[in-house]
């Protein structure tokens, strides 16, 4: 029998600039204990297993205010525990802090 020991949610973003999409993965990962031991440590046997619960393009034509506003809502509606994004330029970087 298998056990989940730890389970944590990513939600990843790429923010597309004027041209490009946006894109967001939700990603459920969680820790399996099961029920072997290891032959020399005599430890559970524990093994990550990552999900891809949520994957989404967003439309061409949305300022980084609407991704973010949209980000900020998903996030305040799951149980997210850690955000990524990616920005092309420093200068156009987007920090939300917690709590949106």
């Amino acid at each position: 029998m298998q056990t989940i020991s730890k389970q944590q949610y990513y939600l990843g973003a790429d923010l597309g600039r004027e041209r490009d999409y946006s894109a967001l993965c939700l990603i459920d990962a969680h820790l399996l204990t099961k029920d072997e031991r290891d032959p020399r440590t005599f430890n559970w046997i524990t093994e990550w297993r990552f999900h891809v619960v949520h994957l989404e393009r967003i439309p061409l034509g949305n300022s980084y205010v609407d991704v973010a506003s949209y980000i900020s809502d998903l996030l305040s509606s799951q149980p997210h525990q850690q955000f990524v994004t990616t920005a092309a330029k420093p200068s156009r970087a987007l920090v939300l802090g917690a709590g949106g």
